[in-house]
């Protein structure tokens, strides 16, 4: 795909999440984008025949709504949507037809889909009568090429104009560039850490090699030593030496993405959730025999995300005590690591409070950005 098209298909897919796109450019993008079907039909200014046709191009086997003669069991399920006048300029058979979830995702490389209910993925033809609409849903042939043509738009077909505030229909998913929105920069990673030494950043994914046989004696303490990284498929790194350690001592602050909201939650959990559990422990080589202690203990913790302060004692480093913070926003994972050095050690509340917030900053632009109105 050459770099004008990736850009005109970029910008068709955000044109699907502004409300305010109008009827007759819904139409001019299923007709150029048919894979955005699903999309298109969510929206608040996809007419009837055009929502219908969206149910043609999904994937093949996808349940589509056909006409059909009206039974109790499919009033139930449409009446109460249509059982009042329409207060708003779309008709009462589109307000039928809209699939209740929002795609809250964008389409660099291919569209990022949200989850969405199989029975409305493909809305289809509404018998409408006596003022109450039925429909059943069954499986029929598709039409995953879209040859289908592309019904017109309506020529009395009004947009709908945004109202209030623009929010997330669910859980926030960020990629990409998103990361960087919650990536502080040298003056406020210094303003935290004023032992930084040099400070570099990165989007170099982790990596962790053999550890040898060398393991903590309570399995659950495991992510404090050696972390599992493979979950991780987005990050971004600042990293910094602390001169007064000497090297390898530094510290970081990073944004890690992992591919949903729920293995975010896991990952985050197998740190906060072990706290207790981990106040002491060793690790052990191969022959258990202990080669450092550790020791744990939180200092300042919110719903969004916790600190927690960290000895260890070993034979390489000798005694040492760091600053461990971690924010959990979506499917991303903010977290900083320092080494305690400074005679006034960070503020554990002030250094949560501050992550927090970039936390907040990033969901705002994300709803900005993705958000419906």
């Amino acid at each position: 795909m050459m770099p004008d098209e990736i850009a005109d298909r970029d910008a068709a897919w955000a044109a699907l999440h502004d409300p305010a796109t109008p009827a007759s450019q819904l139409a001019a993008i299923a007709a150029a984008h048919p894979e955005f079907g699903e999309a298109i039909a969510r929206h608040p200014n996809a007419y009837p025949a055009l929502i219908a046709w969206a149910g043609t191009v999904g994937p093949a086997g996808a349940p589509a709504v056909v006409a059909s003669s009206p039974t109790p069991d499919a009033a139930t399920e449409f009446e109460p949507a249509l059982s009042e006048p329409a207060t708003s300029p779309r008709s009462a058979e589109a307000e039928a037809a809209m699939p209740s979830s929002t795609d809250t995702s964008s389409p660099a490389g291919r569209p990022r889909r949200g989850l969405v209910v199989a029975a409305v993925i493909a809305a289809g033809v509404l018998v409408v009568g006596g003022g109450t609409a039925w429909a059943v849903a069954s499986f029929v042939g598709s039409d995953p090429a879209g040859t289908s043509a592309v019904p017109e738009a309506p020529e009395d077909a009004p947009p709908v104009e945004p109202s209030g505030p623009r929010a997330l229909a669910g859980p926030p998913v960020y990629i990409g560039e998103e990361l960087d929105w919650f990536l502080w920069d040298e003056a406020q990673l210094r303003a935290f850490f004023p032992d930084a030494g040099t400070v570099t950043f990165d989007a170099d994914l982790p990596s962790i090699g053999e550890g040898e046989g060398m393991h903590p004696d309570i399995e659950a303490c495991f992510p404090w030593v050696m972390e599992d990284v493979y979950p991780i498929v987005g990050i971004r790194n600042a990293g910094w030496d602390n001169p007064q350690i000497g090297e390898y001592s530094g510290g970081s602050f990073q944004v890690l993405q992992l591919p949903s909201v729920e293995q975010a939650a896991d990952y985050y959990d197998g740190f906060a959730g072990s706290i207790d559990e981990c106040s002491e422990f060793q690790f052990l080589d191969s022959t258990e025999t202990p080669f450092a202690s550790f020791a744990l203990a939180r200092v300042a913790e919110t719903a969004e995300g916790i600190v927690v302060d960290q000895f260890s004692n070993d034979s390489y480093s000798g005694e040492r005590s760091v600053t461990r913070a971690f924010v959990l926003e979506g499917n991303v994972l903010l977290r900083a690591y320092a080494p305690r050095t400074q005679q006034e050690p960070v503020d554990p509340q002030e250094l949560l409070s501050a992550m927090v917030e970039s936390a907040k900053n990033a969901r705002e632009q994300l709803t900005e950005k993705i958000g419906f109105r």
